[in-house]
């Protein structure tokens, strides 16, 4: 039987003369050069098929989790009879996983890899549990919360741990290897959620989560024993004076300023509200900068918002707020204007998904031909080629995010009984996802491979958590900007329109609570084409801020590149 690509590479590591001979040995791990001052003795060893199931399993569940949810939630709601409160499941999930995922880094510096793996698989799993048994919307939020504090350190502790134990070249191709397990569980998550609220129930949807929690728990704490040679000379992890190093003020800060962010963002919210959240946001940020710049171990620090390292944050929050404004939308778009159901626009979407998952893959097999040189050589080489790669694959999401807002312009609506979209439109927008998704994932991974080149290990977690924060940042941010803009386009030209129509104010309603109004209302045919047009206008336009989001992250690629 033929290798796997995997275990070619994994068994690639015996090749050397100072290695073990059997896969079920340890591993010796080569250093960065620029961190060779930090090593203490000879090289830590690790046995990768033993801890990267440990690893993989958690961010598979976290991919899978996601996806669940984010199908099936309307339902969940629907059961409780409170389908107006909806929003908080998906607010809450995403306001923790945002708030901490940039705190795992340098926490992880300070207790240890391994017990700050543990504790976010706990709050994960945790909060599996509780959603199984919630009785309310309000009870199902807080579990989701609850799992977000989780669910934000598993796929930030991934990367930095998968960074402690290869070597940079390598690394590229380990994250392409966690990619396509990332895009496994998204792709199963959506169908698996459905088929279990459809048969014996959504509460299994989490409940069949908690044994592989469980395993992942059991392998991470048999396994996953990470020596930080930065950190060697602590040996009381969890001693008073070594938790004393935790940026406590700071950590606060962030999260009051992150948390005040996504509340503005994704609430309508009175204007008192509004007021005080703004002057909470501009007070926790003032702190933030004050005590992360007096900080003896800052959570992030400053000069990682500086220089090259500055625009890789400002190249990654971009990016995302280009894809994730069209994978939003685009779903948006075919459900009202095309009569795709969700399932059949899910399956469009699943292009950019795997796409995403291809990228990194690839982009790690081309930064992985320097590993057979020297370190300095090697390592200089590769952030010459990241840089190279992230710049022309903004460029693909640029030209994906074009083809997606021309194609949704040019396209006629249809909805049943008239016609469907034509192949030749299919193709187009799958032409367009799979080039955003491709160019995402690809210059994600090699901005990522480009911090850590450039900070070294000793600094790789905090700068992994940082860039993590503006990915996440910026997916929330993306949406709520292409939501104000449909909101714009597709308001007052609703408002024009059904000025005219007999009973244009009752319709008028109804579509600002539920666009399926359009297709059982019982319009006529000229309202109904009238209207979808209206529609269509505003959701092809809520995609354009996608494409100047995209060109920004090309301006600071530009930047990087020259840099």
């Amino acid at each position: 039987m033929s290798e796997t690509p995997l275990l070619k590479d994994l068994a690639s590591y015996t090749e050397s003369s100072d290695l073990p001979t059997s896969l079920d040995q340890p591993v010796r791990t080569p250093s960065d050069s620029q961190d060779t001052s930090d090593v203490v003795s000879s090289s830590p060893q690790y046995n990768l098929l033993r801890i990267l199931p440990a690893l993989w399993i958690g961010t598979f569940l976290c991919a899978l989790d996601g996806t669940i949810v984010a199908n099936t939630m309307a339902s969940i709601a629907s059961s409780f009879e409170q389908e107006h409160m909806v929003s908080w499941v998906a607010t809450l999930y995403l306001l923790t996983n945002t708030a901490f995922q940039p705190l795992y880094g340098r926490v992880s510096d300070i207790v240890g890899r391994k017990p700050a793996l543990l504790f976010a698989q706990f709050w994960f799993g945790l909060g599996c549990i509780l959603c199984c048994f919630a009785r309310s919307v309000p009870q199902f939020a807080i579990a989701r919360g609850i799992a977000g504090v989780g669910g934000g350190g598993l796929p930030a502790l991934l990367s930095i741990i998968v960074s402690d134990m290869v070597s940079l070249q390598e690394r590229g191709l380990y994250q392409g290897y966690s990619g396509i397990v990332f895009c496994v569980g998204q792709v199963l998550g959506g169908p698996l959620g459905g088929l279990l609220v459809q048969t014996i129930g959504w509460r299994w949807m989490f409940a069949v989560q908690v044994p592989l929690v469980i395993v992942c728990f059991i392998l991470c704490y048999l396994y996953v024993n990470i020596e930080l040679h930065h950190e060697a000379g602590t040996k009381d992890k969890f001693s008073r004076e070594n938790l004393r190093r935790i940026d406590v003020g700071g950590a606060l800060s962030l999260v009051t300023a992150i948390t005040s962010v996504l509340f503005l963002l994704s609430s309508k919210l009175p204007q008192f509200t509004v007021i005080v959240l703004s002057l909470l946001l501009l007070v926790s940020l003032a702190a933030f900068i004050y005590i992360e710049r007096s900080a003896a171990e800052p959570i992030i620090p400053p000069h990682l918002f500086k220089g090259s390292l500055g625009l890789t944050a400002l190249m990654a929050g971009f990016g995302t707020m280009a894809l994730y404004s069209g994978l939003f939308m685009v779903p948006m778009y075919l459900q009202v204007t095309q009569d795709f159901t969700q399932t059949q626009s899910g399956g469009l979407i699943a292009f950019a998904v795997v796409a995403t998952a291809i990228g990194p893959l690839i982009v790690g097999k081309a930064l992985n031909t320097s590993a057979g040189a020297s370190p300095e050589d090697a390592d200089h080489a590769t952030m010459l080629q990241a840089k190279r790669i992230a710049l022309w694959s903004v460029f693909l999401e640029i030209i994906g995010a074009l083809i997606l807002v021309i194609t949704e312009f040019s396209l006629p609506v249809h909805f049943p009984g008239h016609g469907a979209m034509p192949l030749s439109g299919k193709a187009f927008l799958a032409l367009g996802l799979i080039l955003c998704g491709f160019g995402f994932g690809s210059f994600l991974l090699a901005l990522l491979i480009f911090v850590i080149a450039k900070v070294g290990k000793r600094g790789q977690a905090p700068a992994t958590g940082m860039n993590y924060l503006f990915r996440a940042v910026g997916s929330v941010v993306g949406v709520a900007i292409a939501l104000s803009v449909y909101n714009a386009l597709v308001v007052p030209r609703l408002e024009t329109y059904l000025t005219g129509v007999h009973g244009g104010k009752k319709v008028m309603k109804r579509l600002l609570k539920d666009t399926g109004y359009l297709k059982t209302g019982g319009l006529s045919q000229k309202v109904r084409t009238d209207l979808t047009e209206i529609y269509k206008f505003a959701l092809a336009g809520a995609l354009v801020p996608g494409v100047v989001f995209a060109a920004l992250a090309c301006v600071c690629g530009v930047a990087l590149y020259w840099c």
